[in-house]
């Protein structure tokens, strides 16, 4: 190995980080334009949204007047988090709902029939958000997470949904 052999091999390195930095900031691009271009979107249908939350904080406030809520925050196996999960799900807190591998979001009702929102990141830490009016829900989720939610609610798939979340058969 020589001083030049050397020369050629740092060379070649910084060409590949080089390319590599390039790559990457092409898709944070390629991203941001998506999630603009998601906001948007998302905020043209604001009115809707609105409609979608009303529902959901409706749903949750009796959930949270049940019986069955008030035995399943006893058997929680959540205890850090003061509510019952009853939704899970990708990301619902960005412009553009993102559902890829390691993302994982859930919905929780609190005693009070508020929302608790969480999102992480494969078994790292995450963003939590606290809902206790349609419009803070509308005003930070996306419109196809409500949308979803709003689904299993209507549909009562949620119900399923939560005895998964629970462990029970």
């Amino acid at each position: 190995m020589s001083l030049k052999d050397l020369e050629e091999s740092l060379n070649r390195r910084e060409t590949e980080l080089a390319k590599a930095k390039r790559s990457e900031r092409a898709e944070e691009h390629s991203h941001a334009r998506a999630e603009s271009c998601a906001r948007k979107k998302d905020t043209a249908l604001l009115g809707e949204k609105l409609k979608l939350a009303g529902s959901i904080m409706d749903w949750a406030g009796q959930f949270a007047g049940t019986k069955q809520f008030t035995r399943l925050r006893a058997i929680n196996p959540y205890g850090y988090i003061d509510g019952v999960l009853v939704f899970g799900s990708g990301w619902g807190h960005q412009a553009k709902y993102e559902d890829f591998r390691g993302c994982h979001a859930g919905t929780y009702v609190n005693r009070n029939g508020n929302l608790k929102y969480w999102a992480g990141f494969k078994n790292q830490g995450g963003v939590a958000y606290g809902f206790a009016t349609p419009k803070e829900l509308a005003g930070r989720m996306n419109h196809e997470y409500l949308s979803m939610l709003w689904q299993a609610i209507d549909s009562g798939s949620i119900y399923d949904a939560i005895k998964r979340a629970h462990g029970l058969r």
